[in-house]
């Protein structure tokens, strides 16, 4: 996982320069760190070392689809919607 200070997205390709990127549902993933940490910490009391390995990638979060184009920069505010259009 890279963490940017700022990124362009896109309806096509969802994060500017991923060449993943394409149209659909996880176009982008969305972490809120303080409850990142917050998790791994919980876990890391039952499984030793979790929070560890957790943190190397940083996995979890939310994939989104990306509504309306533009720039994202760190500490934005982001909403979700459920809509499935």
């Amino acid at each position: 996982m890279i963490v940017l200070d700022f990124v362009e997205v896109t309806l096509t390709s969802g994060v500017s320069g991923d060449h993943r990127g394409k149209p659909g549902t996880r176009q982008v993933t969305v972490l809120e760190q303080q409850a990142w940490e917050a998790t791994c910490l919980e876990l890391d009391e039952f499984y030793f070392g979790l929070q560890e390995k957790l943190e190397a990638s940083w996995r979890g979060g939310v994939t989104c689809r990306v509504i309306r184009p533009g720039m994202i920069y760190l500490e934005n505010e982001v909403s979700m919607t459920d809509d499935k259009d």
